[in-house]
């Protein structure tokens, strides 16, 4: 079945070893493949990944009293110990995940999609930038972090709204999928602006008397 760039249950990423002068004219031979992983449980395994951390790190916090229960910042839940080890070491994997799967959708579409070396370079500069607002949490430089998180958002926007636009002519696109990117997408954008509204609010209760 073609669904998803052709990948999804048909290509797998492999892992390779290869043994040096292994073949007779002096090359690293064929290599023995060490482990085989479904694209679709990349993508599956990151989405888990982030979504599960989030809400760990919540619920500690939350439950410790470092947090109030509506609505806190998803930065804030990673200040206090011992939230922040959970989500600092869990969201720095969500986000070698994501590089993955950037490099696999470029692969999957360099020959077929406009643009797409452009978003191979997109993609990686947010799976970068959202792991430097993880490793640096708003107490410690908020400048640093805020400015990742603006980053990693804005690339990432952009990243899916063009394959999204790309997948719209794609026949490996099932129609499932697309509307998945577009909700994506949308739901993307309104979350950017949702953080910008909160990160001006803060600012401005800040300079209250």
């Amino acid at each position: 079945k073609n669904s998803d760039f052709g990948l999804l249950g048909k290509v797998a990423m492999t892992l390779t070893y290869s043994k040096l002068g292994s073949s007779s004219s002096g090359g690293g031979g064929k290599g023995t493949i060490l482990a085989s992983v479904p694209v679709r449980v990349i993508t599956y395994m990151t989405v888990i990944q982030i979504t599960v951390v989030i809400l760990v790190s919540y619920t500690i916090a939350v439950s410790l009293g470092h947090e109030p229960a509506w609505l806190p910042m998803i930065s804030d839940c990673a200040i206090k110990a011992p939230e922040k080890f959970i989500f600092r070491y869990g969201m720095l994997v969500g986000a070698f995940l994501l590089a993955a799967n950037v490099l696999i959708i470029y692969a999957a579409t360099k020959d077929t999609y406009k643009h797409s070396k452009f978003c191979l370079v997109d993609g990686l500069v947010a799976s970068f930038f959202f792991g430097l607002l993880t490793a640096v949490n708003v107490h410690e430089n908020s400048a640093v972090h805020g400015t990742s998180a603006v980053i990693s958002f804005v690339c990432y926007e952009v990243f899916m709204a063009v394959i999204a636009y790309n997948g719209q002519t794609d026949p490996r696109v099932s129609k499932t999928s697309l509307n998945m990117k577009r909700a994506a997408t949308i739901g993307g954008a309104i979350a950017l602006l949702t953080l910008v509204a909160l990160s001006i609010l803060n600012k401005v209760n800040s300079q209250l008397p």
